[in-house]
């Protein structure tokens, strides 16, 4: 019990002072630190949890858990996650992480679903009106999200499609065009979460 509150600051550090990519990728050094530190996974869901970590912090931490296996088991868990990675979605620096909007989800946006439409719908709602435009660094991803005039919108529309098991018009080039089928699966999305839970 002595060593816990030193491996969970140490893991505290660790996400802090890394890139989610440096946590995440096999045989890395920061992920192989964070495998051989004892209670790893629940300081990982702790530091995820807590609310006065900054944001990107918590993501990471997040990303850190799953990457390693972890699993959230507990709703509350799911929810704080699913919350976690919309802001993070919303309001990161870049959204090279996430990919493109498109039909395959890249490894953020497949976590951002699986944590279920319970926890996952009622994060992305807000997004689903979010226009303001994708940012991303390099050559192709921001050509094309210039020539499509891609939001935090369609990325959210693209994760929400596949909750619902439908589809988003993530090629559709006209923004207006994407705003109505946003509009559409907000009403899909706001009836499937009043819709008693019974499963």
């Amino acid at each position: 019990m002595g060593d816990t509150k030193p491996s969970q600051d140490r893991i505290a550090a660790l996400v802090a002072t890394h890139r989610v990519d440096e946590l995440t990728t096999p045989g890395s050094p920061a992920r192989r630190e964070l495998e051989q530190t004892p209670g790893v996974r629940e300081a990982l869901r702790a530091l995820g949890a807590n609310d006065s970590q900054r944001w990107a912090v918590r993501f990471a931490a997040y990303e850190a858990l799953f990457a390693i296996g972890g699993t959230l088991d507990d709703p509350a868990d799911r929810r704080s996650a699913a919350r976690t990675y919309a802001t993070e979605l919303a309001n990161g620096e870049s959204h090279n992480y996430w990919g493109l909007p498109g039909e395959q989800l890249s490894g953020a946006l497949r976590t951002f679903a699986g944590l279920g439409k319970d926890a996952a719908i009622p994060a992305l709602l807000p997004l689903l009106e979010d226009r303001r435009a994708l940012v991303y660094e390099g050559s192709q991803e921001p050509t094309l999200s210039e020539a499509f005039g891609y939001r935090v919108a369609d990325l959210a529309g693209t994760v929400t499609a596949t909750l619902l098991g439908t589809s988003f018009p993530v090629r559709e080039r006209d923004p207006a065009k994407r705003d109505v089928a946003l509009a559409a699966l907000r009403n899909a999305a706001t009836a499937a979460m009043s819709q008693p839970r019974g499963q």
